[in-house]
């Protein structure tokens, strides 16, 4: 058995048994239905070690099938990277005389770096790169639609009513203006379930752009969570014309809408630049993370009401740090407060931990993606 086989059975074998100890008891299977126990506390715990002990186990499996110095001794000397060695040209004008340009953008992959720091900023460098892909990202996908960008508005609002439907014939929820409720929860999901998603394959759809020239990987993670983020902010104005259309006023504390919708980019780039940076190294990534985003939509209150959770899922509810930015971005907008900062300030850390956490995994793996994708 290889060990990229090991590793990604270890991470099924922990996601099955963190999620058996936590959700036992709220399915009807433990002593005390609805109580979160030592013994669930004790089962996510090792759930979570084996998990980490398979991403260990897979990413040691991709580094030592893709060094350089022992595909060298195989099949040659490794290929040198995209760009290295380029110099800035030099331009001889008609006296003669060399002019040298130093603006244009020069490679060397030999100079020192620190990746951490050295991806960010070619990430700045290329951020008119980074524009034109969100702009293809756009236009690629609403290209051949009757309604073309119109799609981004129309979209959630058709979602909005079938959920709707649904759920206030079966459940009833006793939601003040719950089609509202259940928008802006679906607007803020988009964000993040499609810019993870997109950018989780980013690095292995472009992977034949980077053999040629010399692209950052962070451009296309970026790129895609860009393009989601401007889907998002063409759907505002349907949100905002209905919301007043049901009754809801406008208020000062419309203004804080803008940072829930920044805390979800934050969280959908961290997230995103991890999957992809995993997806890249053994492929299996994408579908398991297509199961865990399914799981973790119906996991986060959007289309019911926190409230209807057992008193344990809803302390857990404080550890998801999208529902918090969804509760403050509800608030704001229905009820016309400001969130306190005791709301804010957790999920809002927790957000960037990920994201730094996420932005260090990428840039130490993304010198080897050009030998894996």
């Amino acid at each position: 058995m290889s060990r990229r086989t090991l590793g990604v059975g270890l991470i099924l074998v922990g996601i099955s048994i963190a999620a058996a100890s936590v959700l036992a008891d709220f399915v009807g299977l433990g002593a005390h239905p609805g109580v979160i126990g030592w013994k669930q506390i004790l089962g996510g715990a090792v759930g979570v070690a084996v998990i980490a002990a398979g991403l260990v186990a897979a990413l040691r499996s991709a580094r030592r099938g893709t060094d350089p110095a022992e595909q060298a001794k195989v099949v040659g000397p490794a290929p040198r990277a995209p760009g290295a060695g380029i110099t800035a040209p030099t331009v001889t004008p008609r006296g003669g005389l060399s002019v040298h340009t130093p603006d244009l953008p020069v490679y060397d992959s030999s100079a020192p770096r620190i990746p951490f720091v050295h991806e960010l900023a070619e990430l700045y460098r290329y951020r008119y790169l980074l524009w034109n892909l969100v702009l293809r990202d756009l236009k690629v996908r609403y290209k051949r639609s009757t309604l073309g960008i119109l799609w981004a508005m129309v979209n959630p609002l058709l979602t909005m009513v079938v959920l709707l439907s649904v759920f206030v014939r079966l459940f009833r929820f006793n939601v003040e203006h719950y089609p509202i409720y259940i928008l802006s929860g679906l607007l803020l999901w988009n964000l993040f379930a499609r810019g993870t998603s997109v950018a989780m394959r980013s690095v292995l759809d472009n992977s034949m752009i980077r053999k040629k020239i010399y692209v950052p990987a962070s451009t296309f993670a970026a790129a895609s969570i860009g393009s989601a983020l401007i889907n998002l902010l063409f759907a505002i104005l349907p949100l905002i014309i209905l919301a007043l259309a049901t009754g809801v006023k406008p208020n000062l504390a419309w203004l804080y809408l803008p940072v829930p919708i920044i805390q979800t980019t934050l969280l959908a780039f961290g997230v995103g630049v991890i999957v992809a940076a995993l997806a890249v190294f053994f492929a299996d990534m994408l579908d398991i993370y297509e199961v865990l985003v399914n799981a973790y939509f119906y996991l986060t209150p959007i289309i019911y009401p926190v409230s209807i959770l057992p008193e344990g899922l809803r302390r857990l509810e404080m550890f998801n740090p999208l529902f918090g930015f969804m509760d403050g971005f509800r608030s704001a907008l229905i009820d016309g407060k400001f969130p306190p900062a005791s709301d804010l300030i957790p999920p809002t850390l927790l957000a960037l931990a990920i994201t730094i956490a996420g932005w260090s995994l990428f840039t130490r793996l993304s010198d080897q993606f050009a030998y894996r994708a």
